[in-house]
């Protein structure tokens, strides 16, 4: 196994989610994206631990949820 160094909280962990896929996450990169041109521009990867990539999915998952319950407020408007 391959010890990383998590940037976020500096612990020390195994590789995990080695696999390709669409789901399973290891690691964070942010995006600018020009979409008059169509090119974008990339952040360093930000190697995350598995409790603080939880921490990451769940916050998204919280907001992605208040965006929900916006869109239905106005709807219901």
């Amino acid at each position: 196994m391959l010890a990383v160094k998590c940037d976020l909280c500096g612990k020390f962990y195994d590789q995990y989610n080695t696999k390709q896929s669409s789901v399973s996450h290891n690691s964070l990169r942010f995006v600018s994206v020009n979409r008059s041109n169509r090119t974008c521009f990339e952040s360093d990867i930000i190697d995350c631990c598995p409790k603080c990539m939880e921490t990451i999915k769940k916050c998204y998952s919280e907001l992605c949820g208040r965006r929900e319950d916006d869109k239905n407020e106005s709807i219901s408007k």
